[in-house]
């Protein structure tokens, strides 16, 4: 894991992921997810990171958010080490992007397609670990994913009896989903202004990079 850019080959501005699962090996790249970084399309490679606030609540909220983004580009670079590819049926971790804008929009869960795969891989209780998620996504205030994941263990529940298999969960999150539109979620709205030192932290992003 680096706090620089990191580049393919010469056409890249950055790459924020890249796994090759056949070697099982990954490396990562933070430095764009930091929202106190601030650049833009005009002049991509100049990058200015702001100083640093001494309110708390700023401090936490600049936290959450690089681990936010953090917890997604590493979930989603770690499917590829399982050797799923990038989803094409759902709004979904595993959605390749092409940009920033795309990277922050992406959920931090699998769709049903690709739950089911990383189960078939290495065999989980679904319930058990929504739950725990949701533990985790409380205690850093994930409140988009905190909604995603009490709507899907209310499924769970609601749907099925005690004791239900893992399929039959599977099952039956992916007929909701189905059954509903797909809705891209964006976490915080983007911008590329610097943030004042008495404002809220904000999203700072630019489009056209190659993420993962």
């Amino acid at each position: 894991m680096y706090y620089v850019d990191l580049y393919g080959d010469d056409a890249d501005l950055f790459i924020a992921g890249l796994a090759m699962g056949n070697c099982r090996v990954a490396t990562f790249s933070l430095y764009r997810y930091d929202p106190y970084l601030t650049f833009n399309e005009s002049d991509w490679f100049s990058c200015k990171l702001r100083s640093a606030t001494k309110s708390e609540k700023q401090i936490v909220k600049r936290r959450n958010i690089l681990l936010l983004r953090a917890c997604r580009l590493l979930t989603h670079e770690i499917c590829h080490l399982f050797g799923i590819a990038h989803c094409i049926y759902y709004s979904c971790l595993v959605n390749g992007s092409g940009d920033l804008e795309e990277d922050f929009g992406q959920p931090l869960l699998e769709c049903p397609v690709d739950l089911r795969k990383l189960y078939s891989l290495i065999n989980f209780n679904i319930c058990t670990r929504y739950e725990q998620l949701l533990t985790f996504f409380k205690m850093h205030d994930f409140l988009d994913e905190i909604k995603m994941v009490e709507t899907k263990l209310n499924i769970i529940k609601h749907s099925t009896e005690p004791n239900s298999s893992n399929s039959s969960m599977l099952t039956k999150i992916v007929k909701r989903k189905r059954a509903n539109k797909i809705n891209t979620k964006k976490d915080v709205p983007l911008t590329t202004a610097t943030v004042p030192e008495d404002e809220e932290v904000s999203e700072t992003s630019a489009k056209h990079t190659k993420c993962h």
